[in-house]
């Protein structure tokens, strides 16, 4: 009765294989395969520009991410060692806390500075962009935070 009870049951619950590491060891931030850069850049080209009246940068879901790098932890520390590299912005999107856009840096400049082109705050935008953007990862800020640690004056941010 033994024997065909281990026949029966499957490899199943047996010994979890181990995954194999292959290329996504390889230098991950450079575009190699399994790299959560070279994922938000092909989600990033299928952004629908023409819906948005090309007004927001492109943006991909964290959750795209995942679908496309086979490890969610991998896919995190990749992410998080392009933010703090200055590479990419993490946003929240809404009130959901699972719901997180992704786009670079430099889209999110060019459409800021598009936005605010021949404007009468295009010059406190700029000093944003110059001064703020490459020292916080944050997209918030207090009016204190920006008054004094970067300088800006009250009729600038109000």
């Amino acid at each position: 009765m033994s024997r065909k009870r281990h026949r029966l049951v499957p490899e199943t619950f047996g010994l979890k294989r181990r995954r194999e590491l292959g290329d996504v060891e390889a230098d991950p931030l450079r575009g190699e395969s399994g790299s959560a850069r070279e994922a938000v850049a092909e989600i990033v080209r299928l952004f629908p520009r023409v819906l948005f009246e090309d007004a927001l940068p492109p943006i991909a879901l964290r959750s795209q991410v995942y679908s496309l790098v086979p490890d969610r932890t991998v896919a995190d520390r990749q992410l998080k060692a392009l933010q703090e590299q200055g590479e990419i912005r993490i946003v929240q999107l809404g009130f959901d806390l699972d719901a997180q856009g992704i786009m670079f840096t430099e889209d999110y400049r060019t459409r800021v500075l598009k936005a605010c082109d021949g404007r009468p705050y295009a010059a406190a935008v700029q000093k944003f962009l110059a001064s703020v953007l490459p020292a916080c990862g944050d997209l918030s800020f207090q009016q204190d935070q920006m008054t004094q640690t970067f300088g800006f004056r009250d009729p600038e941010i109000t």
